[in-house]
């Protein structure tokens, strides 16, 4: 029979397991709606302020884009309190660098929108902080699950 500490550390893993893949999937809506605002929205000549987006003056695609980072942001904080809750070094170390690659790619896209406006240096940014974080959080959900299939099972009756 599992100890009660055997089934927090089972809930522990399982909660971080889902908001892997909870996180993985939001990261892939992300990208497609990114591949699409790309290719399908013209943006205006001159840059938008962050209020006139929230507000409805710019593209649908580009407002769920930034509604989407700040979703994942929360998510990213969410995991990384997860990962504290485990107390092993490399998961929350993998935490951390994932809600670091997201605040990246979130700058980059802040700077693509209002800064530098349209810049590949910024586009590069948001790109390589959005690879960042799909890394590090697809190494945690295969930490979570090896932890998972490590953890000590109850034992068969029948042997």
């Amino acid at each position: 029979m599992p100890t009660p500490e055997t089934l927090r550390d089972t809930r522990r893993w399982l909660r971080l397991s889902a908001s892997a893949h909870l996180l993985l999937g939001l990261l892939v809506v992300q990208l497609l709606l990114g591949i699409y605002v790309s290719v399908q929205v013209a943006l205006p000549s001159t840059p938008l302020t962050l209020s006139q987006y929230l507000m409805g003056q710019g593209n649908a695609g580009v407002v769920a884009h930034i509604a989407l980072t700040a979703l994942l942001l929360l998510a990213g904080l969410i995991l990384l309190a997860l990962a504290l809750t485990t107390r092993k070094t490399g998961v929350i170390v993998d935490g951390v660098f994932g809600l670091a690659f997201l605040a990246l790619a979130a700058i980059g896209g802040y700077r693509f929108l209002f800064v530098t406006y349209q810049s590949t240096s910024s586009l590069a940014l948001m790109i390589a902080g959005f690879v960042g974080a799909l890394l590090a959080y697809a190494i945690t959900l295969v930490t979570s699950r090896r932890s998972l299939r490590a953890a000590p099972r109850e034992p068969d009756p029948t042997t």
